[in-house]
């Protein structure tokens, strides 16, 4: 089960947890570590918790009452060591339990290979060559956030730590579930906002990807913002975070509005997720309508478990319909004039959106020049596949196109260049 050690006395730990409605032991008294057999994230108070004052370990009698490791607290700590890696984060390996602690468990370790112990590491800001050689000695690796100390402001170091922890989390689970809980996601974090906001900065000036992780050889290499968007998809998203998380998705479609740069498609998925978790929203419906029309887009879409109800609830902008029937527009006129362009399906699904505004489920039809241009280019496509005029979607439903996509396969079957004879059966 996870498990993370403190030597505060506070519960802020434990109020994090209760926020996002996640199971949570805090292990403070004998009683805590002998009923510890749960998967409940283990938050262990090595120094007691406020809530219990006879647990403090705050004066000089109470560090040495604890030199003697035989307490529970000290024997649940010594058993959890043992064959286990541990990170140290906020900590300078100063307190004297936990050091005398550490150097027993090197010395139970002593006939086993450096090699084959597992391998702890220490977070340190800066580097200190000094202590990063002791701490090799005891067999812990210190990891550097800031080696060149380029970060001044406790905002920098901040961004520094969380890049730092969202680089673990991800890389420790690549499918963002929670260690121990396989069903649940990890969740989407302020910090993660902040990294894709920078992300996204650098990306609209044209820059290479700012933040980094490790692969399986341990060299540095970007992490690409496709990458993190990808992650950011896969989590669960707090209430607290709503507002952020729908700016990031307004962003990523503004980017992708402009033209210049086109980013992946893997901001689709946080769009639907965040639907899912917030219902109805008319910035999501026009993400999924608009890449209906793009094949990978769509691929990504039609595989998700989208929560269709939703999508199709809300509605869309005169500008955002118009968005889309220049797409339609686009995919017409690539079938049309340039059959070599490719009769693929993305004129088949961009249809279901434009019929979904024609029917007043996704636009109120009031606008007449938006639905006057939205028929008129239903009536282009039906001139070239009939089966366009008796499509309606179902409202509320997974787009379903299959009778113009036969079609569209029909044409391209009739348009394609009869098979050459094998070279034996040429006559001469």
């Amino acid at each position: 089960m996870p498990q993370i050690y403190t030597t505060n006395f506070d519960d802020l730990i434990e109020q994090t947890f209760g926020d996002l409605k996640q199971p949570v032991l805090p292990v403070v008294l004998p009683k805590h570590i002998a009923n510890s057999a749960t998967t409940s994230t283990q938050v262990v108070k090595y120094h007691g918790d406020l809530r219990h004052d006879k647990t403090l370990v705050l004066t000089e009698s109470s560090y040495y009452e604890r030199l003697d490791f035989e307490s529970p607290m000290d024997l649940k700590f010594r058993s959890d060591l043992l064959g286990r890696s541990v990170l140290f984060m906020g900590y300078s390996f100063q307190d004297i339990n936990i050091r005398v602690i550490w150097f027993k468990l090197m010395d139970m370790m002593k006939d086993i290979p450096v090699n084959e112990r597992p391998t702890s590491f220490i977070l340190r800001l800066n580097s200190n060559p000094a202590l990063e050689r002791l701490y090799d000695e005891v067999g812990i690796k210190t990891i550097v956030l800031d080696p060149d100390k380029k970060a001044a402001s406790n905002e920098e170091k901040a961004s520094l730590l969380n890049d730092f922890m969202f680089t673990i989390a991800t890389l420790a689970s690549p499918n963002c579930k929670i260690a121990g809980q396989k069903d649940k996601t990890q969740f989407f974090s302020a910090a993660l906002a902040n990294l894709l906001s920078a992300e996204l900065d650098q990306f609209e000036k044209g820059g290479p990807p700012t933040r980094f992780g490790r692969n399986s050889k341990s060299r540095r290499v970007p992490l690409a913002l496709s990458d993190m968007l990808e992650v950011a998809g896969k989590r669960t998203i707090p209430a607290e975070l709503q507002p952020i998380v729908r700016q990031i998705i307004d962003r990523c479609v503004a980017v992708n509005q402009k033209g210049n740069r086109q980013l992946p498609s893997d901001y689709i998925p946080l769009a639907i997720s965040y639907s899912k978790t917030f219902g109805v929203d008319p910035l999501v419906t026009f993400v999924v309508a608009s890449n209906l029309g793009r094949g990978n887009s769509r691929e990504m879409i039609l595989n998700d478990s989208v929560p269709w109800n939703n999508i199709w609830a809300a509605k869309l902008t005169p500008d955002q319909v118009g968005w889309i029937l220049k797409k339609l527009e686009s995919e017409i006129e690539a079938h049309e004039d340039n059959p070599q362009y490719g009769l693929d399906h993305d004129l088949a699904f961009i249809v279901d959106p434009v019929k979904r505004v024609l029917s007043g489920e996704i636009f109120e039809s009031g606008n007449s020049e938006t639905t006057r241009k939205a028929n008129e280019l239903v009536q282009r496509v039906a001139q070239l596949y009939p089966s366009v005029l008796n499509y309606t979607p179902t409202p509320s439903q997974r787009p379903d196109p299959s009778q113009i996509i036969q079609e569209i396969d029909e044409r391209e079957a009739a348009m394609a260049p009869p098979e050459e004879p094998p070279d034996d059966e040429v006559p001469f």
